[in-house]
């Protein structure tokens, strides 16, 4: 396993909280951005590539587990965030050249609002400061059946003035070199070059096959991605909003990352963003959305 959490302190300070049913179990780390930690079948092994307790730099978080993705996802270029109010600069992160990264709510310890032996309700409420400029209230929802977990995603804009936002997942996959990936995804995307003024272009997919090499494509239009272990079958599954699929494989994991949005999206003009997934909450506004993982056939 990897590295964990921001500081030397000891377990209890960490919120770690285990949920399961029958051979499946999810175990969590609350003060550590919300993460997941590890999911593991009795029968298939890890899910995902697990993560464990040591200290880790927050701007440089370990290749493991899952975390949220509140209110963005992927790079913001130069740290830099254009509304219709204002622009505002923000604390970049050391490790992306200055960009800012996956939003702050994985920097961030969430609070436990409900906890059964299958299910947890966590939330995050956020002050608007040097890493986003506006108030918003994340909750994560997991529910974990003898075969499946939930997860339920919703984001809040709490402030007194519309804010722009989008929510995700950003699970890491344990794959083998050599396993294929596939995904009904019905189209792949590409972004202009920032400055460029051009809309983002959609290319529609013909296969439902991404082999098994390294890459990372922007997919949308999907409902289903998977992969066949010795054991069976894994499937990430799209139940509500989440239109867009990160797709980001290496040698050793895969990132199937549900989201609201295109990476990059800030960094287009403000009337294309909208063709991005962007959305634009009114005060007291609710963004929602939900997969599973399964594991079986």
């Amino acid at each position: 396993m990897q590295g964990l959490t921001f500081s030397d302190t000891n377990q209890q300070d960490y919120g770690l909280v285990t949920i399961r049913s029958g051979p499946f179990e999810a175990s969590f780390s609350v003060m550590a951005g919300g993460r997941l930690l590890q999911l593991m079948h009795r029968a298939y092994g890890d899910v995902l590539v697990p993560m464990d307790e040591h200290p880790y730099d927050e701007h440089d978080w370990p290749k493991a587990g899952a975390f949220p993705l509140f209110p963005y996802h992927g790079r913001l270029k130069n740290a830099a965030v254009v509304t219709e109010q204002q622009s505002f600069q923000l604390r970049g992160n050391p490790y992306r050249g200055g960009d800012a990264m996956h939003g702050p709510a994985q920097r961030r310890p969430w609070r436990i609002d409900s906890h059964s032996s299958c299910t947890l309700s966590i939330s995050l409420e956020y002050e608007a400061d040097e890493e986003w400029p506006y108030d918003f209230k994340a909750h994560q929802h997991f529910s974990i059946s003898d075969r499946c977990l939930d997860v339920g995603l919703s984001l809040v804009n709490t402030s007194d003035r519309p804010s722009p936002g989008g929510i995700g997942w950003h699970p890491y996959f344990a794959i083998a070199s050599g396993v294929p990936l596939s995904c009904d995804a019905q189209q792949c995307w590409t972004l202009p070059p920032a400055g460029s003024g051009d809309s983002p272009a959609a290319t529609p997919l013909e296969s439902t096959s991404f082999g098994v090499d390294p890459q990372s494509k922007q997919l949308s239009n999907w409902s289903r991605a998977s992969f066949l272990t010795s054991m069976g079958l894994v499937s990430l599954f799209r139940k509500s909003a989440l239109e867009y699929l990160v797709l980001h494989r290496t040698a050793t994991y895969a990132c199937l990352e549900p989201v609201s949005h295109l990476s990059g999206a800030f960094s287009l003009p403000r009337d294309l963003r909208p063709t991005a997934g962007i959305r634009e909450l009114a005060p007291g506004e609710t963004m929602l959305g939900s997969i599973s993982i399964l594991v079986g056939p």
